[in-house]
């Protein structure tokens, strides 16, 4: 039997034939999945405000400044955003830092789900 979490069978001959993902930890990883989502949705619901304040920066932004565009709101959003996750700014951050793309997916699923229902951020 292999390591993979994949259930195999004996055939004749010898040979070992995968019989496909074993149900328990697909289960595993869709709760993990589903509770990870949970978490980032809190976070984004409360920095709501400060991701607002950071887009609305990033459009009204000049290319000729001469200091980082939107350096303060970021930094307040990204704060805000990593400490209702849970990620703190001692070693803990370390072990679950976060990559751009994880930020990026996680930003892009909360504005899809804000516009899929419709709703006026200003309500």
């Amino acid at each position: 039997m292999g390591g993979t979490g994949s259930k195999e069978a004996s055939v004749p001959g010898g040979e070992e034939v995968s019989k496909g993902p074993d149900p328990a930890l697909a289960h595993e990883s869709h709760q993990a999945k589903t509770l990870r989502y949970s978490v980032k949705k809190k976070a984004m619901a409360a920095c709501g405000e400060l991701h607002g304040d950071l887009l609305d920066c990033f459009q009204k932004a000049s290319m000729f400044t001469f200091k980082p565009i939107c350096q303060e709101e970021n930094n307040a959003f990204w704060e805000c955003y990593k400490r209702e996750r849970g990620m703190s700014t001692t070693e803990t951050a370390a072990q679950r830092d976060m990559s751009f793309r994880q930020m990026y997916d996680d930003t892009a699923a909360y504005v899809q789900e804000q516009w899929s229902k419709g709703s006026d951020p200003k309500d």
